[in-house]
């Protein structure tokens, strides 16, 4: 057998492992796990076979160190291996490394001396979008078979910020080929893929992913205004792509105002206030420490005593166990907080606040409850400084990532010193983060949910600059900054680092340098079509 029918059945071998590791990104860790080592195997055999012997997998190691493109981005995880020699935990040090090989082996298995073919980068889009496919059918299936699901939790095989992220690439990848081979489609598989990105869109509204549908609107607008990167298009072209991109950010702005309108709009005369419920009992106003919330205070309108007396006899549940939730429900209805405003209660109001439900428009469809939720935890941090909430939480361990990095500035604390620093930080700047230790780190102000942060205390800024530079220059020496695929795959990695540290998960590593290297050495010449 020849040289030349090995590389093809070893291509052919690659191009299978490349779609099954698409695969494995959106539904198994493990899948994920063993595609990247057969990838790797495969580097080894495409040497081995190049010459027969040892001598080729030196040559495969030679033929990376020529790549510039490939060193220079696997200089990345060289930093993140450097700042393991000062840091204090090496266990988690070493761990965290784990994660993030992918960003080693990606560089190598990518700089083997073949073409990438357009058939592979179609097999990849095709495995990836795909298998979103499922997992949007999945959430959907979850979303309308319990009506009290958790919109973070409708998919359990990634996190639901990774899929929302995941589902806004999908969308920009199926854009990219419904443009580009609009020719070759017939009618049926335009139809396919256009309702493929309607279903991907309604899931990240199903999900209330904020960060994948801000991630999906400012790298489609980043996509239509530079050149070349939306297929040559006329004049006339960008004018409608510039109005469209106005229209959507305008109906964005429009509902922001609504919703902000909605829930600040004050549903209740606080200067005129009446002393006794209808059962003569007395009210309870505390404007000082209540929450406004849809318009009304949670703590006003308040009568302990007949909510403690009608709550058991309507649920045949124990008021202490449901206090804070049913409070907060009767408030988003405009209820008042006694036996009246019980006694105006149905079913489903009941099983919603049995089942957790505090606000009743939480169980609307769309971003108004998202948004609601966001209003709420600015509220309450106004009254006890604590972040604790999705924003909140966030822009708190942004500022406890940023303290930490000014102590440290400029090789930071080490690889896996991170999430410590980062807690220490926090707790000293909101000593109120210490009550919820253990109970929820994500979602109360430890992790930095920002992966320039997450670099710069881990390695300094001098470490974070290189990482940028290292994920940058690899475009500049392909000159691919005029490919809408691999630009596409840039930006969106650019943009999200700045709301998740998602290189710090295996899904999210994983398909962000596979994309890369995938679109960065495909042929430009046949990705953007033929000015006509």
């Amino acid at each position: 057998m020849n040289n030349t029918s090995v590389n093809d059945k070893l291509y052919v071998a690659f191009e299978v492992v490349i779609a099954i590791l698409c695969v494995g990104l959106i539904t198994s860790e493990t899948i994920m796990t063993i595609s990247t080592i057969l990838l790797l195997v495969i580097w080894l055999l495409f040497g081995f076979f190049s010459t027969r012997s040892l001598k080729g997998i030196a040559n495969q190691f030679k033929s990376f160190i020529s790549n510039k493109a490939c060193v220079i981005f696997s200089l990345t995880y060289v930093v993140c291996l450097l700042s393991l020699t000062y840091s204090q935990d090496v266990s988690k040090g070493v761990s965290e490394l784990l994660v993030k090989i992918p960003m080693l082996i990606m560089p190598l298995v990518f700089s083997m001396p073949i073409k990438i073919k357009e058939r592979t980068v179609n097999i990849a889009i095709s495995a990836f979008c795909t298998t979103l496919v499922y997992a949007s059918i999945y959430s959907l299936a979850v979303f309308f078979g319990d009506p009290y699901y958790d919109y973070r939790a409708t998919y359990p095989h990634i996190s639901t910020v990774i899929l929302g992220f995941d589902l806004a690439f999908g969308i920009i990848l199926l854009i990219y080929t419904l443009l580009r081979y609009k020719h070759k489609f017939k009618t049926w598989m335009k139809l396919l893929i256009t309702a493929a990105i309607l279903l991907f869109l309604t899931v990240i509204f199903i999900k209330k992913s904020l960060t994948g549908l801000v991630t999906l609107l400012v790298v489609s607008t980043l996509l239509s205004f530079t050149s070349n990167t939306l297929f040559e298009i006329s004049k006339r072209g960008k004018k409608l792509t510039f109005s469209l991109v106005l229209l959507i950010t305008g109906v964005m702005a429009g509902y922001y105002i609504y919703a902000h309108h909605k829930y600040y709009d004050l549903q209740i005369d606080i200067n005129n206030l009446p002393k006794y419920t209808a059962n003569n009992n007395l009210y309870t106003h505390d404007i000082e420490r209540s929450t406004l919330e849809e318009g009304n205070y949670d703590l006003c309108f308040l009568c302990e005593k007949e909510l403690a007396q009608e709550w058991p006899k309507v649920s045949g549940t124990e008021y202490a166990n449901h206090k804070f939730t049913l409070i907060r429900y009767l408030n988003s209805l405009g209820y008042t907080k006694d036996s009246v405003g019980i006694s105006r209660l149905t079913k489903e109001n009941i099983n919603d606040i049995k089942h957790g439900v505090a606000n009743i428009n939480y169980k609307r469809f769309g971003f108004y409850p998202r948004l609601s939720e966001t209003f709420f935890e600015i509220e309450r941090y106004k009254k006890n400084g604590c972040p604790q909430g999705s924003l909140t939480a966030r822009v708190g361990a942004w500022v406890s990532g940023i303290e930490a990095i000014k102590q440290k500035p400029l090789f930071g604390y080490g690889t896996g010193e991170v999430v410590k620093t980062q807690r220490d930080m926090s707790f000293k700047i909101f000593p109120c983060l210490e009550v919820f230790h253990g109970h929820d780190e994500l979602r109360h102000g430890i992790l930095s949910h920002n992966q320039y942060i997450f670099f710069g205390t881990q390695s300094g800024i001098i470490g974070l600059i290189i990482i940028i530079l290292c994920f940058i220059y690899p475009g500049v020496i392909q000159k691919k900054f005029n490919s809408f695929l691999w630009v596409s795959i840039f930006y969106s990695c650019m943009i999200f680092m700045m709301f998740d540290d998602i290189l710090g998960s295996q899904a999210g590593v994983t398909m962000i340098v596979l994309f890369y290297f995938l679109f960065l050495l495909y042929d430009k010449e046949r990705e953007i079509p033929c000015k006509r």
